[in-house]
């Protein structure tokens, strides 16, 4: 096609559209609306940083000192971690009714997978503290 024949296509396509039926009202009637509110993520992001500052005191930034670790801390850790569990599973219900609401979210849907990831490690992390207490005892 040379750019004659395309100029000769453009001038014949019509000036201008009209839509099949009139959109302003229906933009107007929502105009007056509330916007939905969306789920507010600041609580579960604060209840990860608690989680994970709780581990950072009770671990320091290095992990345990060794020979430091008695089966009092291990048990003492144990409950924090376990408490930490809750605070994540407590989360994970959060952002899964957020999602009930709005499940195309990618927000929400990082935010879950971090959660159970979260989970996943904490739970790795009682596991260890029940194994160090077992021979600590």
């Amino acid at each position: 096609m040379n750019d004659e024949r395309l100029q000769q296509m453009v001038d014949a396509l019509p000036q201008r559209i009209e839509p099949g039926h009139d959109l302003w009202p229906g933009i107007e009637a929502r105009l007056g609306q509330p916007q939905r509110a969306r789920p507010v993520l600041s609580g579960l992001a604060a209840a990860a940083l608690v989680a994970a500052c709780a581990l950072g005191v009770i671990f320091g930034l290095n992990g345990p000192r060794p020979g430091a670790f008695t089966a009092a801390t291990a048990a003492h850790s144990n409950a924090v971690v376990a408490q930490n569990i809750q605070i994540v599973d407590r989360a994970i219900v959060q952002v899964r009714d957020a999602l009930h609401r709005d499940p195309t979210s990618p927000a929400l849907q990082d935010l879950l997978l971090q959660a159970y990831a979260e989970k996943n490690r904490l739970t790795i992390q009682q596991t260890e503290l029940k194994l160090t207490r077992s021979y600590t005892s």
